[in-house]
C-alpha cells in the first residue's frame, strides 16, 4: 500500500553543507576536491518549514554537514515544527555541543541525537575526520547531550580504515552510556572513484554483523545497523534475524531536502526530482515512477519471494558501483537468494489492548490511513480499521472480528501486526 502515500512520512533536512570534519566517507561533493563554493541558504528555511508542515510530515531528521554550525539560524524553524507536533532528531558529530546548546536543543523539541563516532582509537579517528583531537571532542559532546536528557545513539560508518576496531569502539563508549551502538557500511559517495579503496567487502560486512552481535552479548549494548541490506547478503540466520528484513525507505516513505532546496529520495542519491520552492508534493509524485513502481529491481531478483521488500539492496549503491539503478547491490549474493526464511514472531495475544497515546494518523489515497508512532513503527491500514481503532476505548479480537466482519485468525494477525508496530499496547479493562 506504499503507493497510496500522498506525501513522505519523514524527511531528512540538510540544513547546511558545511562541517568542521572532512570525513573520507562523506557524500557531500565539496569534500572530494570539487572546485565549487557551497554556502548555507537560510532564505530557504521558512519555505522548507512551510512545506513540511503543509504536507503533514510526521518526523524530521536535522542533518548536514554539521547542523549545529547553523543552530541559531535554524532554531526559530525548529520551534515552528515542534509546535506543529512534528517530532525531530538530529545527526551531529557533537563537537559543538555545550550545556546551553544541549538544553536549547531539548527545548525546541529535539529528542534524539545520532552521533557519528568513526573510531575509538584517537589517531584513526583523526585520520578519518581529518580533524585533530576529534574523538575526545565527540565523546565530550555525547556526555553533555545525555546529561541534558537527549537520547543518544552512536553510528560507526565502517570502511577499510576502521573495520578492525568495531568492538573496541563500542567498549570505549559503554560507560557513557549510549542508547544504541550501530555499525553501518559506508555508502559510496557519488562520482568518487577513489572510494573503492575504502569500501568493505561482503565478507567484511558479515564480520561487522558478527562484531555487533558480540557487542550486544558481551557488553550488553543494544546494537543495530542503520541501513537496509540485501536479504541474500547475510551469511547466517542469526545475522539475518538481527539485522535483516529492513526495507529501504528512500522515495517510498522518506525524502531528503538538500541545503540548496533540491528534493531527492535520500541524501545519497545524486538525482533531484524537484525543488522545494515548487512544492514538496510535486517532487514526491515525480519520483513515483522510479522509486515506488519497482522498475529498478534487478531482473535476477524476479523469482525471489522477498523482491518487493528487499528490492535487490540499495539502488544508489548499485548505481555508484555499476552505473545502473537496475544492478544488484554489491553486497548481494544471488546464489543465496532463497536461503533465508522470515520467521514469524510468536507475539502473544492478550484479551485487551489500548491505543498507543503517541499514535498520529494521516489520510492517504484510496481509503488508506497511515498510523504513525515513530520512524520505525508505522503502518498503512484501510480506513475502516483506523476508524474502529479510534472509536474503541478497549480493543480485542472479538471487536475486530465484529467490526470488520472477518474470522478469528485474520483478526489475530491484525492485532499481532498492530502490536508489533507499537500502535496498540496491552491494557486492562
Amino acid at each position: 500500500m506504499i503507493k497510496q502515500l500522498v506525501a513522505p512520512i519523514y524527511v531528512q533536512w540538510e540544513v547546511t553543507p558545511l562541517c568542521n570534519f572532512k570525513c573520507i566517507h562523506c557524500y557531500n561533493a565539496w569534500r572530494r576536491g570539487v572546485e565549487k563554493e557551497y554556502t548555507t541558504n537560510v532564505d530557504l528555511y521558512p519555505v522548507i518549514t512551510n512545506e513540511i508542515i503543509k504536507n503533514r510530515i510526521f518526523h524530521v531528521t536535522i542533518t548536514g554537514g554539521e547542523p549545529l554550525l547553523v543552530f541559531e539560524d535554524i532554531k526559530p524553524y525548529l520551534i515552528r515544527l515542534h509546535k506543529a507536533n512534528i517530532t525531530m532528531s538530529i545527526n551531529t558529530n557533537a563537537t559543538f555541543v555545550t550545556e546551553n546548546l544541549a538544553c536549547e536543543l531539548r527545548n525546541v523539541g529535539v529528542t534524539h541525537a545520532l552521533v557519528s563516532v568513526p573510531c575509538g582509537i584517537d589517531d584513526i579517528c583523526d585520520d578519518i575526520t581529518q580533524h585533530h583531537n576529534s574523538l575526545k571532542q565527540i565523546i565530550k559532546g555525547i556526555e553533555i547531550l545525555i546529561k541534558s536528557g537527549i537520547i543518544v545513539s552512536v553510528n560507526m560508518v565502517v570502511t577499510q580504515k576502521n573495520i578492525n576496531n568495531i568492538y573496541m569502539t563500542a567498549e570505549k563508549l559503554k560507560e557513557i552510556p549510549i542508547l544504541r551502538f550501530g555499525a553501518t557500511r559506508a555508502s559510496s559517495p557519488c562520482e568518487y572513484e577513489k572510494f573503492n579503496e575504502f569500501r568493505i567487502s561482503r565478507q567484511q560486512t558479515s564480520y561487522m554483523f558478527t562484531e555487533l552481535m558480540r557487542i550486544e552479548k558481551e557488553l550488553n549494548i543494544k546494537t543495530t545497523s542503520f541501513e537496509a541490506y540485501p536479504y541474500c547478503s547475510f551469511e547466517t540466520e542469526a545475522q539475518f534475524k538481527k539485522f535483516g528484513k529492513k526495507i529501504c525507505s528512500a522515495g517510498k516513505a522518506e525524502v531528503a531536502i538538500s541545503y540548496n532546496g533540491e528534493i531527492k529520495p535520500c541524501a545519497h542519491v545524486n538525482k533531484a526530482y524537484g525543488h522545494v520552492e515548487n512544492g514538496l508534493k510535486k517532487a514526491w509524485y515525480a519520483m513515483d515512477h522510479d522509486w515506488r513502481q519497482e522498475i529498478n529491481i534487478p531482473q535476477s531478483c524476479n523469482e525471489c519471494i522477498y523482491r518487493e521488500a528487499c528490492t535487490g539492496g540499495c539502488r544508489q549503491e548499485a548505481f555508484s558501483c555499476f552505473g545502473s539503478y537496475n544492478a544488484l547491490d554489491p553486497m548481494a549474493n544471488p546464489i543465496c537468494l532463497f536461503r533465508h526464511t522470515i520467521i514469524e514472531q510468536n507475539t502473544s495475544i492478550s484479551d485487551v489492548y489500548v491505543l498507543n497515546p503517541s499514535l498520529r494518523m494521516r489520510k492517504e489515497k484510496d481509503g488508506v490511513v497511515l498510523l504513525f508512532v515513530n520512524v520505525m513503527c508505522w503502518l498503512l491500514v484501510k480506513e475502516k480499521l483506523a476508524r474502529f481503532l479510534l472509536e474503541e476505548t478497549f480493543i480485542n479480537v472479538k471487536g475486530v472480528m465484529d467490526s470488520l466482519k472477518i474470522d478469528k485468525d485474520i483478526a489475530v494477525q491484525i492485532l499481532k501486526q498492530l502490536e508489533k508496530k507499537e500502535i496498540i499496547m496491552k491494557g486492562e479493562k
